[in-house]
């Protein structure tokens, strides 16, 4: 259970502290034909980045996190158009995550990685678009809508609702003057995820996230800091999927003398190899003599 708990976390957590730092937008205001437009232009130039291109580069980041009375650390690379590594240690735990793009995997206690499927892999999606910036651009990897929600704005705030992303949108809170993030939030089937931005900062031109909370459906509280944020050379797409390595035997081995019969099965199988093994026939399976 606390496997899933953090990995929902994580794959909420990650997608907007480590997005934002990287918002790429390609919109103009020339293009800018609605208010929704005309927003997302002036939050991108808020953010320092609307007269930048998509680049290739590789984002790495690294941050502080606690939580359930645990210190921890998380690493997160983030490539465009839409491929994410996430490795976090926290306590006894240390998990690790990845999305090429297409498909995600996530590891378990022992190190061996699954296939993430159904809400696991929607939020990888929404981690990747976030984290890597391709949420702004006008032809993002998935297609994307968002409009105003009035309702739930506020005299400081304004609240963008941005869909379809899974079952449920994804509301991002503004701040009315500065257009800087406020808070995100995503109702999901695990409950809803609030990510409060607490602390601004600029790295390289633009701003980014220094403090933030993610509470977790009241479950789970994260406080994070990031500590660290480089644009590295552009990672391969292997990088981005777990690399599993098969156990092989080289070919010279040899087993010098006949192995002790076992018991291979509780049926009572016994499973005998006499000499080398360069011929399967030298394999005997057998039913031992009853008593």
């Amino acid at each position: 259970m606390i496997a899933i708990v953090f990995w929902t976390a994580v794959a909420i957590i990650v997608y907007t502290y480590a997005g934002y730092p990287l918002l790429v937008a390609v919109l103009s205001p020339d293009s800018a034909a609605t208010p929704v437009d005309s927003l997302l232009v002036r939050h991108a130039e808020a953010m320092g980045m609307s007269r930048q291109e998509l680049g290739p580069e590789c984002w790495h980041v690294v941050e502080e996190i606690q939580g359930l009375g645990l210190s921890g650390r998380a690493e997160t690379w983030a490539q465009p158009p839409a491929s994410v590594r996430t490795r976090l240690e926290i306590g006894p735990l240390a998990m690790e995550s990845w999305f090429d793009g297409e498909e995600g995997w996530i590891s378990d206690r022992n190190g061996a990685s699954r296939k993430a499927a159904g809400g696991e892999l929607d939020g990888m999606l929404v981690q990747a678009l976030f984290s890597t910036g391709s949420w702004l651009l006008e032809k993002p990897p998935v297609p994307l809508s968002f409009r105003i929600l009035e309702s739930e704005s506020t005299d400081s705030t304004v609240t963008l609702l941005c869909e379809p992303f899974m079952e449920e949108p994804l509301r991002i809170e503004l701040h009315r003057e500065t257009l800087v993030p406020v808070s995100t939030r995503f109702d999901s089937t695990e409950g809803e995820q609030i990510h409060t931005f607490f602390e601004w900062g600029w790295r390289d031109g633009v701003r980014v996230p220094l403090r933030s909370r993610l509470d977790l459906a009241g479950l789970l509280t994260l406080d994070s800091r990031v500590t660290q944020i480089e644009r590295i050379d552009p990672r391969p797409t292997e990088f981005f999927r777990p690399q599993e390595l098969e156990p092989s035997l080289p070919d010279d081995v040899q087993f010098g003398a006949p192995v002790v019969p076992a018991p291979l099965l509780e049926d009572g199988l016994h499973l005998t190899i006499d000499g080398q093994v360069e011929d399967l026939s030298l394999i005997h399976i057998s039913e031992p003599t009853r008593p």
